[in-house]
């Protein structure tokens, strides 16, 4: 029986494994490390990654070309990839972006919204003064899920839905009444600036499995 997946897929593989020792099924188990995001470890590089890091340098590249032959165009480009951003890593190798936000320097730097945006200003200006007023961002998925805001108002939302369970009740019917009265004022703000389908979907992640599990699923 051979199983191609990642992390997630190969937990399972070691479980089935384990099964068929147990109750003797004479079949061998093979894993074979595929993921896109290379995030298996004791495994230097996983079928996949480095077709989808090719394919998303020759978009930046393009995205790259485009910026500097209009002389004034900023382009924002975000990557797929969880927390270790491995993919934004090696395609900022092959195109050398103006910026680039890794999530587990962010995390490390505990730097906040202020702190990001202001670094992302800073680049801007800098190049306008030397009339460069065009660049490109890359950007990981679930960046902003890594932002020390983030992070605390995930930590309040999991306290309210231990200490409030009809809090629940509003996941269905968009109602974040209750959850907003009980978020300090800042979290508040933060939480109310999202659109209803990510209220709803931050409130339904971290309801199924908590602060660190909103963290790793939401698309944010």
């Amino acid at each position: 029986l051979v199983i191609w997946g990642g992390r997630n897929v190969h937990a399972w593989t070691v479980r089935l494994a384990e099964y068929f020792i147990e109750h003797k099924v004479p079949t061998r188990v093979v894993g074979v490390p595929a993921s896109t995001q290379s995030d298996l470890p004791m495994v230097e590089q996983t079928l996949g990654y480095d077709t989808v890091c090719k394919m998303y340098a020759s978009l930046v590249g393009n995205l790259a070309t485009q910026a500097a032959s209009s002389g004034k165009l900023w382009c924002f480009a975000r990557i797929p990839g969880r927390s270790i951003s491995h993919i934004a890593a090696e395609v900022a190798l092959e195109t050398h972006p103006h910026v680039v936000l890794m999530a587990a320097e962010l995390e490390q730097q505990n730097l906040g919204l202020t702190e990001v945006t202001q670094l992302i200003c800073n680049i801007i200006e800098a190049r306008s003064r030397e009339d460069k007023q065009f660049g490109v961002v890359l950007i990981p998925d679930q960046f902003l899920a890594s932002v020390r805001e983030m992070r605390r108002l995930f930590e309040e939302i999991d306290q309210i839905l231990q200490v409030c369970p009809e809090a629940r009740e509003a996941f269905d019917s968009h109602d974040f009444g209750l959850v907003l009265s009980l978020l300090p004022p800042l979290s508040r703000a933060l939480f109310q600036s999202f659109p209803e389908r990510t209220k709803a979907q931050i409130l339904s992640v971290i309801d199924e499995g908590g602060s660190q599990k909103g963290k790793e699923s939401l698309d944010l």
